[in-house]
């Protein structure tokens, strides 16, 4: 219930609640002496004279429980010690009847009485204690905080067991300590020296594995001056490959540690055909919608975030963007083919790869030369003519499904106020089929079949000749 508000401005709004709890059952409130007033700075007390029946004095309570028998008398003198040491007063007020009622404490009463190592036998000679419910949930907070600190110790616990049993059967070693300890590095940090000392030592090793942007950037890593000294460079991604290409880690294995490493924070993580319909296909369709699961939310998210990243570079976006768009138009053109897929849940795949990445992720890589509309503009031209590049699908219905998603999905929602975009990519595609000579007569009747019907109707128009040769004309 809610306390009167004459005492929530007294002692605040827990302790109130807690004596007028107490006011309302006949039990008693368990709390620090003396009592002050919220925001006073502990430099005004708070007049309880009205609740003064209602208070207990934590040494009162522990020699009530001594006497009842709750605690022995190793107990009581130690908790007497610890609380005559914290300035708290023994009242005598109270006689060892008010243990037959609910007893309330407050959340510092509660820390004193751990501290002074009884809270144990009191909570185990089952009287009626009651706390406040923020003071559960700030428990519960602790508890899991624990938790994690708990589950933490135990993975590097993990790690330690791996190292020195590979170290003990021979697998692994120890990189000998180069230089002399007493030289003062020009740069000396904690992060930085494992990373200066397997750069010292490098020369014991045939390759180096290191996550780091800047190294990694590199190919090789030279011991000396000298080229026959370069020693290739992995990272935590080439390692992964390497063991799922020795079978010693499944394809579903692979999948999870690379979301592992994007749900941790990784940057700079490609995303590869495979991983990406792994994930689609896992996920579900109920009712025609699509559900996100957490490993392509994981994906969506990371690569927003390596997108937008403020130390990369615009050559790294920019090759980070071509590398997402090349697979995520291999993906989709993955699903139509799979005849083991519904189309329902095709659409809902391939909707999803076109709204959430091909779509939505731009980038801002701008020069001086350009504006940000610029880019976007340009930025969609090249996503759009991805898409209607002619797939290769061999199923003549499932290919007229895809001239469908097109239609409905890619270009219609361009078309009101964007159709220039569209014509654009149609522009680019025509001239690059064009080039091809007499392969481009092949490819650009499979691009014209391809086409929904506005779309082919601009080519005919602008580029009647080229619709000829590709088999296509206009006819009344």
């Amino acid at each position: 219930e809610v306390p009167p508000g004459d005492i929530s401005e007294e002692v605040g709004r827990e302790l109130a609640a807690l004596l007028h709890s107490a006011r309302q059952c006949d039990g008693r409130v368990v709390c620090v002496l003396p009592i002050h007033r919220p925001a006073s700075l502990m430099e005004i007390e708070a007049d309880t004279s009205a609740w003064s029946d209602f208070i207990v004095s934590l040494p009162d309570f522990c020699r009530l429980l001594y006497e009842w028998g709750a605690i022995d008398t190793e107990a009581h003198e130690r908790a007497r010690l610890f609380l005559r040491s914290q300035a708290q007063p023994e009242l005598g007020s109270h006689d060892a009847t008010i243990l037959d009622g609910a007893i309330f404490l407050d959340d510092l009463a509660l820390t004193y009485l751990q501290n002074a190592k009884v809270l144990d036998q009191i909570a185990a000679a089952r009287f009626d204690l009651r706390i406040h419910p923020d003071v559960v949930g700030l428990m519960d907070d602790l508890v899991r905080a624990g938790d994690l600190g708990d589950d933490l110790a135990t993975k590097i616990d993990d790690i330690r067991h791996v190292l020195r049993s590979a170290v003990e059967s021979g697998t692994a070693s120890y990189l000998p300590q180069k230089g002399d300890p007493e030289d003062t590095p020009m740069i000396r940090h904690d992060q930085f020296m494992a990373t200066r000392s397997l750069m010292a030592a490098a020369a014991e090793c045939d390759a180096l594995c290191i996550d780091d942007r800047f190294v990694t950037s590199r190919q090789r890593f030279l011991v000396d001056d000298s080229p026959e000294s370069a020693l290739p460079i992995a990272c935590v991604l080439d390692l992964l490959r390497f063991l799922a290409k020795r079978g010693r880690l499944t394809s579903e294995g692979h999948w999870a540690a690379r979301h592992k490493l994007r749900a941790g924070g990784f940057a700079f993580i490609p995303l590869e055909t495979d991983e990406l319909l792994h994930w689609l296909k896992t996920a579900g369709v109920e009712g025609g919608h699509f559900v996100e699961s957490a490993e392509l939310r994981a994906i969506r998210q990371s690569t927003v975030r390596t997108v937008n990243l403020g130390g990369a570079s615009s050559q790294e976006v920019i090759s980070l963007l071509a590398e997402m768009l090349g697979t995520c138009a291999s993906v989709i053109r993955s699903l139509w083919n799979d005849d083991s897929l519904s189309v329902e849940s095709v659409l809902a795949f391939a909707d999803w790869t076109w709204r959430q990445l091909i779509a939505a992720i731009i980038g801002d890589h701008t020069s001086a030369e350009e504006t940000g509309t610029d880019i976007i503009r340009m930025s969609i031209v090249q996503r759009v003519s991805l898409l209607l590049l002619p797939p290769a699908i061999e199923s003549i219905e499932r290919r007229a499904s895809y001239r469908d998603w097109i239609e409905g999905s890619v270009l219609r929602p361009l078309r009101q106020a964007n159709s220039d975009v569209i014509e654009e990519s149609l522009d680019a595609l025509c001239n690059m089929i064009h080039d091809q000579d007499d392969e481009g007569k092949v490819y650009g009747n499979i691009f014209m079949e391809q086409l929904p019907r506005i779309e082919r109707q601009y080519l005919l128009t602008q580029y009647p000749n080229r619709a000829l040769q590709w088999g296509y004309k206009t006819a009344r």
